[in-house]
């Protein structure tokens, strides 16, 4: 007889890789977003989640999951000197989910959703800060462990190493054609 072991949700894995690299980011290296942001970020995300789960009937109003990932991922991502637009892209990206849907999945990342909608409207809204990681190689190693950790939990590897071929590829004919 086979043992079945335990499943745990890999979403929970998201969360506590997210949750540390917010946190790391924020207590070691000086992230420039302040408590506050981070605060409305998850807020409305977590409850516009609600609100919408509970109008639609979509999902379980108490599974607030999706919408932690998606708050923690803008609050790593997100930049702005208005808090406020913060609370607009957490409140567009859970949006997202409930309004683009095909065969009863969301279409879009939920975080790049709203991210893309803040972008979009100038220069100035919104940022996104992609040296605010410094360039150390140890903690390079560390988060690519981590997130190869989650996507192998979540069993999506596939589409993370796609993006690492492609990605590779562009970089190719880049130093190609220069």
């Amino acid at each position: 007889m086979r043992q079945k072991f335990l499943r745990i949700d890999p979403r929970y894995f998201q969360i506590a890789a997210l949750g540390t690299l917010l946190f790391y980011g924020c207590a070691s290296l000086g992230f420039e977003i302040d408590a506050l942001q981070i605060t409305l970020t998850l807020t409305t995300a977590i409850g516009v989640q609600l609100l919408l789960a509970l109008l639609t009937r979509t999902n379980s109003p108490l599974d607030v999951r999706s919408a932690l990932i998606t708050g923690l991922s803008l609050c790593l991502l997100l930049r702005t000197n208005i808090a406020w637009f913060a609370v607009v892209a957490a409140a567009a990206a859970i949006l997202s989910k409930f309004v683009f849907r095909f065969r009863g999945k969301h279409l879009f990342n939920p975080a790049n959703f709203g991210l893309v909608i803040l972008l979009l409207t100038g220069p100035r809204i919104a940022w996104c800060s992609a040296g605010q990681w410094g360039a150390t190689a140890v903690l390079t190693f560390f988060f690519v462990c981590l997130g190869l950790l989650v996507v192998h939990r979540a069993r999506r590897a596939d589409i993370s190493f796609a993006f690492l071929n492609d990605r590779c590829f562009q970089l190719f004919v880049i130093i190609l054609t220069h």
